[in-house]
């Protein structure tokens, strides 16, 4: 069951991947709208989420789920020619923050110890 759980978030950001990069993504917002914007804080920090493993580490998931929004963002422009959007990459870094709050926030109101 253990290594059932490891797969979990490769089997979500392989979706995720497909899912950004395939040409006829739903039409379900429009970009710069509420609506995507949400979807984005939604998404990325659900992805960082479950790249939270180590309670030592959120700043990993914080980098690596920042660096895969990027990645995305990038390559929908050099594969659509539409531009960057900049907007995305401040919602998916909320959102990822958002995610990791719980093992960045000291317990019992001092400085939480990451050792």
């Amino acid at each position: 069951m253990t290594n059932l759980k490891s797969w979990i978030p490769i089997g979500w950001v392989i979706f995720l991947v497909v899912a950004s990069l395939q040409p006829l993504r739903p039409g379900v917002d429009r970009p710069g709208s509420l609506t995507h914007l949400l979807l984005h804080v939604l998404v990325f920090g659900f992805t960082a989420f479950l790249w939270q493993k180590r309670p030592a580490l959120p700043w990993v998931a914080f980098l690596g789920t920042l660096c895969l929004a990027a990645a995305i963002e990038l390559s929908q422009h050099w594969i659509y020619g539409k531009p960057y959007e900049w907007q995305d990459l401040c919602a998916d870094a909320l959102g990822i923050a958002l995610a990791i709050l719980p093992w960045v926030l000291p317990r019992n109101g001092g400085l939480r110890d990451s050792a």
